[in-house]
C-alpha cells in the first residue's frame, strides 16, 4: 500500500484533533475560572423557637428544627452578647437552660431568661436563626 496519496487525508484529520483538544482544554479552564467565583454557603441550621414573656422574665421553647450545640450558640439580649456556660447564661443577664443537662439545646428544652429584654437574636455559627421581639 502506498499511503503517500493519503497523506492529506491524515493531516486533516490531525487538524481537526487538535483544535477539538484546544477547545477541551479552554472548557476546563473557563468552568474552573468561573467555579471559583461562586461564593462557599454555610447551611444555616432550621430551629423553631417559642418565646412567652410573664413577670418580668422570658421564657424561650426550642419547638421544632435541629439540636444546637451550646458551645456554638450566642445569645444577643438586646445590645449584650451572652454564650452558654455549661447551662447557665455567661453575661450580666442571668438565665438556664431547662433541659436534660447535655450540651444541646433541644426539642422541647427552655431558657429562661430572668430579665425583660426587648430584643433577642439566636446566633449559631455566627449565623442568626432565630430572631424574637418581645
Amino acid at each position: 500500500m502506498d499511503f503517500k496519496a493519503d497523506s492529506k487525508a491524515a493531516s486533516e484529520i490531525i487538524g481537526e484533533m487538535l483544535l477539538l483538544v484546544i477547545v477541551v482544554v479552554l472548557a476546563g479552564v473557563l468552568s474552573s475560572n468561573i467555579a471559583s467565583l461562586i461564593p462557599n454557603v454555610q447551611d444555616t441550621a432550621y430551629v423553631d423557637m417559642l418565646a412567652v414573656s410573664e413577670n418580668g422574665s422570658v421564657n424561650i421553647t426550642h419547638v421544632g428544627g435541629e439540636p444546637l450545640n451550646l458551645a456554638e450558640v450566642k445569645l444577643m439580649l438586646d445590645d449584650e452578647v451572652c454564650r452558654f456556660d455549661d447551662t447557665t447564661l455567661d453575661c450580666e443577664t442571668s438565665g438556664r437552660l431547662f433541659g436534660n443537662g447535655d450540651d444541646l439545646w433541644e426539642f422541647g428544652e427552655r431558657l429562661q431568661i430572668n430579665s425583660s429584654v426587648s430584643r433577642i437574636s439566636v446566633i449559631y455559627h455566627d449565623q442568626i436563626v432565630c430572631k424574637i421581639f418581645v
